[in-house]
C-alpha cells in the first residue's frame, strides 16, 4: 500500500466518521480491506489469463 493511499484511505474514514454521526455505525464491523483484496484478486486474475493467451 502506497503512502498516499493510506492517507486517503484515513483522511476518507476521517470525513465519513465526522460526517455520519459514529453512533450510525459500528466501526469495528466495518473495513475497507475485504473490498480491496477482492479488487486485488480480480486484477490478478485478469492479468493472470492475459498471460495465458
Amino acid at each position: 500500500m502506497k503512502p498516499y493511499e493510506r492517507k486517503i484511505i484515513k483522511n476518507l474514514s476521517v470525513y465519513v466518521k465526522r460526517v455520519l454521526k459514529p453512533t450510525l455505525i459500528d466501526w469495528n464491523s466495518i473495513s475497507i480491506w475485504p473490498l480491496v483484496i477482492i479488487r486485488r484478486r480480480e486484477r490478478m486474475m485478469h492479468w493472470l489469463s492475459h498471460k495465458k493467451l
